[in-house]
């Protein structure tokens, strides 16, 4: 009896299951490929590359599409010099100093200019200053290799803010000389933390702090022995510092209390007031060092340092004493 009730229910309920799988199809309206510039550039003389792209539909999965035919020009408008970015074809746009001179010092000031499809786009810029890496540091850790928690070498750099005013900095690390590109290593500092309140605990001068110096190893892929490793830090002002935390916040924006998406802030303006553009322009002062991963026995630390005046005397050498380090 009790096996012909269940079959009954089974009866009524299947229905009511099978209908839940019903596809729905979401139907959005395309909107307008606006224009998108990256152009994150320093004052390095290495090649300075400029990035430009069209938006592309929410749910296509393909590469943003690349602009091509537009004119890119810098006006450093300190010196009174320009400098014109090649378009290579495929997006990019590149400057290459014919006499290896950079394109300014900190305290310069830059205008973007964009010209494409009939519309001109701008954005201004004041570069600072930045300050040194003083060391990188990196151990072997063997763990459970379940994800971000690998076995290999965790790195991490030391170096201190400078003092005497609020400053803001962009850390950017390179494993094999590709960028790390990760939500969760964007790494940038007001003074020696990440944050930006003015003065917080005495926090001009301050060295960097745990959090900063040790987001230069992705824990999803950890440095191996063989692989370079190279960290730098580009000055940046505190509305490039606010674009991070809010690019940060997006793309780690998820789970059971995430925020409704907002659109990310933007520098590039156009000259039409009824024409949009998307991304950011900044021009920095950047310091780096870099290093190769060498074996080391279990429980050894390498750092490798700067050649300074009085290093003995630089004060992050106290913070790091537990260590058996040897001196590369």
């Amino acid at each position: 009896m009790k096996i012909n009730k269940l079959i009954i229910y089974l009866s009524f309920l299947l229905p009511f299951i099978w209908a839940c799988e019903d596809v729905i199809k979401v139907d959005l309206n395309e909107s307008k490929a606006i224009l998108t510039v990256d152009a994150f550039i320093n004052q390095d003389i290495a090649k300075q590359t400029i990035r430009l792209s069209l938006t592309a539909p929410y749910f296509q999965n393909e590469v943003t599409p690349p602009v091509r035919g537009a004119i890119v020009t810098l006006t450093n408008t300190t010196q009174n010099r320009v400098y014109t970015f090649a378009d290579k074809g495929n997006g990019n746009y590149e400057y290459i100093s014919p006499n290896g001179s950079p394109i300014g010092s900190v305290g310069n000031e830059y205008v973007l200019f964009v010209s494409y499809n009939g519309q001109v786009y701008s954005s201004r810029c004041i570069s600072n200053r930045t300050t040194l890496v003083d060391s990188i540091v990196y151990e072997f850790d063997e763990r459970n290799n379940e994800p971000n928690n690998k076995t290999g070498y965790y790195a991490q750099f030391y170096g201190s803010d400078v003092k005497g005013k609020q400053d803001f900095y962009w850390i950017r690390s390179y494993k094999n000389n590709v960028y790390i590109n990760s939500p969760f290593t964007i790494n940038y500092a007001s003074d020696g933390t990440r944050n930006s309140t003015p003065g917080l605990l005495g926090s001009d001068g301050l060295p960097f702090i745990p959090p900063i110096r040790s987001r230069v190893t992705d824990d999803n892929d950890p440095y191996q022995v063989g692989d370079s490793l190279r960290v730098e830090i580009w000055s940046i002002n505190e509305e490039t510092f606010e674009f991070l935390r809010q690019v940060e916040s997006q793309m780690l924006n998820g789970g059971l209390f995430a925020r409704i998406p907002e659109n990310v802030r933007t520098n590039i303006t156009a000259q039409s007031p009824n024409t949009q553009a998307l991304g950011w322009f900044c021009v920095s002062e950047i310091n780096k060092r870099g290093l190769k991963i060498k074996q080391l026995k279990e429980g050894d630390h390498l750092i490798q340092v700067t050649k300074v005046p009085n290093f003995d005397k630089v004060k992050f050498g106290t913070l790091i004493f537990p260590y058996n380090f040897i001196i590369s």
